[in-house]
């Protein structure tokens, strides 16, 4: 039996303005299921910028980031506390717990769950995406700042399976140095050199480095020029060279390149102030 293109085209406008009623009719609850091992991360696209106050008086988050990995997906926790960490990360979502609605309703944000606490035992969830770009809760999509991934990332826990997006984590036992060279460069290209001998700021500065030089490769191999290189030397071995991406969010050892964890800059600074 064959359709005529009128009847054909009338079914499909019918389609669309059925699937356009649906989307509009009202925002979804969102899923606890994680997608299947194979599915891409959700693309969500021009969700606006949030407005309002931030949530105050916290007490804790805490921030559950789930595994889609596997058969048996896991969720893993971690919890923030401190007050200072605690302002930075609600600082992200203006207008939270206001009732504001998002005039763009995208894909579910399902990478990590966020649950903020006041004093008073009232609580705030909101859903993180895969790309780390919008959070939700429950009424459409908003557009997350840049900067909340290095936040986010740099307070989770180093769980085993756990998948971020963008560059890896590193894992891997730190160095144990005996010594560093603080390599900078300038954009006119000048040099500057600056040695590290105290057993402390040796040991967090290996840190931000975990795995360094025993060969691990990162999938990942990002093209970025250095700005900053350290060479670590080591009793009995030679030394390991690092390097450091302008932003201070990647490094490589030669073997591909890594999420570097935020909070280099403050050790580099309190290296110089010592040397002062």
């Amino acid at each position: 039996m064959v359709r005529s293109g009128k009847a054909c085209a009338f079914g499909v406008f019918g389609v669309l303005v059925a699937a356009q009623a649906g989307r509009l009719a009202g925002q979804p609850a969102l899923s606890d299921s994680p997608p299947g091992p194979d599915a891409p991360p959700p693309a969500v696209q021009s969700a606006p910028a949030p407005e309002g106050k931030t949530v105050g008086d916290l007490t804790k988050a805490v921030i559950t980031r789930r595994n889609a990995r596997g058969e048996k997906p896991k969720e893993y926790h971690d919890t923030v506390r401190e007050p200072q960490t605690l302002k930075r990360l609600a600082s992200f979502f203006p207008g939270l717990g206001q009732g504001k609605t998002s005039p763009v309703a995208g894909p579910k944000p399902d990478l990590a769950r966020i649950e903020f606490f006041q004093a008073g035992g009232k609580a705030f969830t909101v859903r993180v995406d895969g790309q780390l770009d919008v959070w939700s809760e429950g009424r459409g999509n908003w557009a997350l700042a840049p900067e909340f991934r290095d936040v986010f990332v740099g307070l989770l826990g180093d769980h085993p399976g756990v998948e971020y997006p963008g560059e890896p984590f590193a894992r891997g036992e730190p160095l144990k140095p005996t010594k560093a060279s603080i390599i900078r460069y300038t954009r006119s290209g000048e040099k500057s050199v600056t040695e590290v001998n105290a057993p402390p700021a040796l040991s967090r500065l290996a840190a931000y480095f975990p795995g360094a030089g025993q060969g691990r490769q990162s999938p990942v191999a990002a093209g970025w020029e250095s700005a900053l290189k350290i060479e670590f030397a080591r009793p009995g071995r030679d030394p390991v060279t690092v390097s450091c991406n302008d932003r201070l969010s990647s490094w490589s050892d030669g073997n591909g390149t890594w999420h570097l964890r935020p909070g280099l800059a403050d050790v580099l600074k309190g290296i110089d102030a010592a040397k002062r």
